[in-house]
């Protein structure tokens, strides 16, 4: 299956709302500090429409050109960080993709409680 072809399925599975492209985005303004980008808050992040990699699990993934202002934001804060992934509350988030497009999809996974032993 070819790599548009395979987009193209990926897009119908999910929903409507994710089918469009995000548009450009904007230049930031002159007072905007663009070096020192913010993630989006906990809450944002966990109403995307995250599709799992497996039933039952929290871990998955959306398109990282989907229209909506919290992936461009998760995508901007994404893009000027040094080292992947990145810790954001309960999940680490990081760029995925194929070889073509490496940064094709934002991912997620549970960041792992490490237990204690007495």
């Amino acid at each position: 299956m070819s790599q548009p072809m395979r987009e193209h399925k990926i897009r119908e599975w999910l929903n409507p709302a994710a089918q469009q492209p995000a548009p450009a985005l904007e230049q930031p303004s002159e007072g905007h500090n663009s070096a020192d980008p913010k993630p989006p808050d906990e809450a944002s992040l966990d109403r995307l429409p995250w599709k799992l990699f497996r039933e039952g699990q929290k871990d998955g993934w959306v398109f990282s050109d989907l229209n909506d202002a919290t992936v461009q934001q998760l995508r901007i804060f994404l893009e000027a960080q040094d080292k992947l992934p990145v810790p954001i509350g309960r999940f680490n988030y990081r760029f995925s993709g194929f070889k073509e497009h490496p940064r094709k999809f934002v991912s997620r996974s549970l960041i792992k409680e490490q237990v204690r032993r007495s």
